[in-house]
C-alpha cells in the first residue's frame, strides 16, 4: 500500500466538507504530512481531529483534494468498479442502456473525482466509410484530475468489464488539465 498524506484544515474550514463539498482548497489546509504526489491519497482531518474524507493529491491545484469517499477508503481498482457499477445500476433506472447512449459518469456527482465517461450506441461504419448495418457501443473517457489520471488504467478496465464496449477513446485535452499539472492526453 502507498503511504498516504495526512492533511488537516484550519479551524472551521470543514463546514462545506460536512455539508457534502467534495473539494478542498489550498488557503484551508493547515498542514500537511506525507508525500506531496501528483494523485497521491489522502485522508483530510478538521482543525479538531475529526475525520472528514479519503480523497487524491494534486500539489500544483487550487483544488489541493478531491474527496472520493467519505469513509476510509483508498481509491483502487476494486472501488473504481463498485463505484462505477453504482453509477450504471443508477443509469439504468432511468435509461435503456443496450439501446440509447448516455453519461455514464458525471466525476464527483458519481463518486469519481475529475472523471467523465459517456457511452454511445449506434450503427458502426464499416472500413468503406459505409453504415455496416451492425450496431455497437463506444465509450469516451474524459480524465480531467490527477487522482483519476493516476488510476486510469483500472478505470479503464472497469469501464471495459462493465460495458463491454466496442472501443474506448480518451479525450482529456480540455485546457483544465494544465491546472492540475497535466498534459493533453488523446
Amino acid at each position: 500500500m502507498e503511504e498516504r498524506t495526512l492533511i488537516r484544515l484550519k479551524p472551521r474550514e470543514e463546514d462545506r466538507i460536512l455539508a457534502g463539498h467534495p473539494w478542498i482548497y489550498d488557503n484551508e489546509i493547515a498542514r500537511a504530512e506525507g508525500p506531496a504526489v501528483l494523485g497521491a491519497e489522502v485522508r483530510a482531518y478538521s482543525a479538531r481531529g475529526r475525520f472528514l474524507g479519503s480523497g487524491t493529491l494534486s500539489p500544483g491545484s487550487k483544488i489541493r483534494v478531491r474527496l472520493h469517499s467519505r469513509s476510509d477508503q483508498d481509491w483502487d481498482g476494486a472501488f473504481s468498479r463498485k463505484t462505477l457499477d453504482a453509477a450504471l445500476a443508477f443509469r439504468r433506472r432511468v435509461r435503456d442502456l443496450s439501446s440509447e447512449s448516455a453519461r455514464i459518469v458525471f466525476g464527483e456527482a458519481d463518486g469519481l473525482p475529475g472523471l467523465v465517461a459517456d457511452r454511445f450506441v449506434g450503427e458502426s461504419v464499416g472500413p468503406d466509410g459505409k453504415l455496416s448495418g451492425r450496431t455497437g457501443s463506444w465509450v469516451v473517457l474524459q480524465v480531467l484530475a490527477a487522482g483519476a489520471e493516476a488510476r486510469k488504467a483500472g478505470i479503464m478496465q472497469a469501464l471495459n468489464d462493465s460495458l463491454s464496449p466496442d472501443g474506448i477513446l480518451e479525450r482529456s485535452d480540455a485546457p483544465v488539465r494544465r491546472l492540475e499539472g497535466l498534459p493533453p492526453a488523446v
